[in-house]
């Protein structure tokens, strides 16, 4: 009976040994999880200043196109003033 009893301790013994380390597994698991969700939201940050820094260029992209477009406009503008301002002084020579 005292050999049964002994077992039955030994048992229980590692029986709990065994739910403790389980809980300290479950507890692992949740800081990997916790971690995980962590990186993800950085991640999603990251994604989302990117996204802003894109948006940013884009915007700085078209407007260096409309003052192209503007100094394009402005040049074409003065070179048929020249032409109009040539053409009496070019017009006698023939």
């Amino acid at each position: 009976m005292r050999e049964l009893a002994q077992s039955f301790s030994k048992l229980v013994l590692w029986m709990s040994k065994l739910v403790l380390w389980m809980r300290e597994l479950a507890q692992s698991f949740s800081k990997l999880f916790l971690w995980i969700s962590e990186l993800v939201l950085w991640m999603s940050e990251l994604a989302q200043s990117f996204s802003k820094l894109f948006l940013w260029i884009s915007k700085l992209v078209l407007w260096m196109r409309e003052l192209a477009q503007s100094f394009s406009k402005l040049f074409l503008w003065m070179s048929k003033l020249m032409i109009i301002k040539l053409a009496p002084l070019t017009h006698g020579r023939d």
